[in-house]
């Protein structure tokens, strides 16, 4: 069997640059397909975890995986994604499906129409895309949730007081499988959507449940009205009707969940031939990383720091948007702190089993405690059995010296060596996990993305601006896996591959006058929506009593009175 790598994409929210992730993941899809028809080491892709515009790019990428001959990922955010397909009727759509859409920016008919390309699911998957594994394959994918209520969660208590938190942060989890024949199965057991395709097919109704998933992750708030789902509670045995947000509210970028899903991807029973240097990581961002000094000099600081309410604004409120957008990057440094702490105790193993007696032949010491861990950790005797097999060669990577000290044991303390560090890997619940040294995807520091303006809405207002983030996309993705291919591990090549020109800089429509170019027009229509929005929650707030009610008018107030106008100018 040819050696292979599998692929986990995380894919982060961003609003209108989804055209971004788009020509990101469609350059990748291409590149990857050149690579296996050219390289004896294939790549495919087998899990996906989105945030808000991310998990509706996930759906687009699975679809274009069932379909290689589809044009998905073009389609739904150069072509589909304008803001008069997003717009509610000038006249006022009282309800869509029990969703208010006039008190909202855009309307929330509008996400499914950018998704109907998916509604139906696929029976039979005739044009698999060379990304995909042959044969009998799967993909797993999670989005990123907000309950906009909360799931209560109690904590009993000596003295019988319930102790009380909510989560608002969830994710809805499927797996779209296709057997040897290229029939395609969907499951998704903990989530079923609003008004399921066909109660009579669990497949289909899951397809549905994962569609509606997707754009709940996308129902931006204030832009989009929520999303009911049923969601399963295993605590109560029953599923319960739930409305989400945004999932990028709380997990905009979730790299924690990707690894998660990927462990369960690579120790499925459906893989028995695991090996864990074979997994990668893909991490599409739509922002140039932030480099910036901010540390204060000794010579400027003071015990406390005096700041007027507006200015302290200024610096928690961006602080409070970055931990959610980028709190999901924290399962990266989570696992490769692990795995650093790891390698100082296997060092301290290696130096112990070379000094200690030689242990009794048989049974080993530890073999029942290992077994204890096994069982608690859900593996089998079978993949201990493989997690012993490659625990001494992986080090060979990790760290050659260590590797060479614990291959010159003796028999017998090698094996006391490997009975230690898998105890330890089982205790510490990292026995089957890698570091992640992931594959990046983001604008160069210096370059601004057409769409960014406007809280990342700009793009909505022109194809021009879509088209120029979709082919941004499409050359950073060249650039990055060209630098992949000249690896010291040499297991891709974009050999035969067409390189995308450079792009330049955005331009939104210099092709006709300002007073009637589609940005403009656009522009026009945004401020129009968030007058009508302002209009009407100030008119529910003049009705409303108490102090919340008030200190919120007065701030609509003032937002209304500086002039809407002037947004976008």
């Amino acid at each position: 069997m040819a050696e292979e790598r599998r692929l986990a994409i995380c894919i982060k929210g961003g609003v209108s640059l989804g055209a971004y992730e788009a020509g990101v993941l469609a350059k990748s899809l291409e590149l990857i397909a050149n690579n296996n028809s050219r390289n004896p080491i294939k790549w495919y892709v087998d899990t996906l975890a989105g945030a808000s515009a991310g998990s509706m790019t996930a759906v687009a990428t699975t679809c274009t995986l069932l379909d290689s001959a589809s044009n998905y990922l073009y389609r739904m955010w150069v072509e589909k994604a304008a803001l008069s397909t997003l717009t509610p009727d000038p006249a006022g759509v009282p309800a869509y499906d029990g969703y208010k859409t006039g008190d909202n920016l855009l309307a929330a008919s509008a996400l499914d129409t950018l998704a109907a390309d998916f509604d139906t699911p696929p029976r039979m998957v005739t044009n698999r895309h060379p990304a995909m594994r042959p044969g009998a394959a799967s993909i797993r994918l999670s989005f990123s949730l907000s309950n906009i209520n909360g799931t209560p969660n109690r904590v009993d208590t000596l003295n019988d007081i319930p102790l009380v938190f909510r989560e608002y942060a969830d994710a809805a989890v499927f797996q779209v499988s296709v057997d040897g024949d290229g029939k395609a199965y969907v499951s998704g057991s903990d989530t079923r959507a609003v008004g399921a395709a066909d109660p009579g097919d669990d497949s289909a109704t899951a397809w549905h449940a994962m569609v509606r998933s997707a754009i709940a992750s996308g129902s931006f708030p204030v832009a989009f009205s929520p999303r009911g789902l049923w969601r399963w509670h295993q605590d109560r045995r029953e599923y319960t009707a739930e409305y989400y947000a945004d999932g990028g509210l709380f997990d905009n970028d979730p790299v924690g969940k990707l690894i998660n899903l990927a462990h369960d991807t690579d120790w499925s029973p459906a893989n028995p031939a695991f090996q864990d240097n074979e997994r990668r990581f893909l991490v599409v961002h739509t922002a140039a990383a932030d480099l910036s000094d901010r540390t204060i000099s000794a010579g400027s600081f003071y015990p406390t720091l005096d700041l007027n309410p507006i200015d302290l604004a200024q610096k928690l409120v961006p602080a409070f948007m970055d931990e959610s957008m980028q709190s999901g990057l924290r399962g990266i440094t989570t696992v490769n702190r692990q795995f650093a702490n790891r390698m100082v105790v296997l060092n301290r193993l290696a130096r112990l089993a070379s000094t200690s007696p030689t242990p009794p032949s048989g049974s080993s010491a530890l073999a029942g405690a290992i077994s204890a861990l096994a069982e608690l950790r859900g593996f089998s005797a079978d993949q201990i059995d493989r997690l012993r097999g490659f625990l001494v060669p992986d080090l060979e990577d990790t760290d050659p010296v260590l590797y060479k000290e614990v291959a010159g044991l003796a028999p017998a303390a090698r094996a006391m060596f490997e009975d230690w560090a898998i105890f330890f890997d089982l205790a510490f619940n990292i026995a089957d996990k890698i570091p992640i040294k992931p594959i990046l995807i983001a604008p160069a520091p210096d370059e601004k993305l057409s769409g960014d303006p406007l809280f990342a809405f700009a793009g909505f207002f022109s194809k021009i601006l879509r088209e120029f983030d979709f082919a941004r996309g499409q050359y950073d993705a060249f650039q990055a896996w060209e630098a992949v291919s000249k690896s010291a591990d040499h297991d891709f090549t974009i050999e035969g591959a067409d390189r995308p020109e450079p792009v330049g800089n955005p331009e939104p429509d210099t092709g006709a006058p300002s007073s009637s170019n589609e940005y403009d027009r656009g522009l026009r229509v945004f401020r129009d929506r968030i007058k009508v929005v302002l209009d009407r929650a100030i008119d529910e707030l003049k009705g409303q009593s108490g102090p919340a009610a008030r200190i919120g008018l007065g701030l609509l107030q003032m937002l209304a009175n500086l002039g809407v106008d002037t947004i976008g100018s």
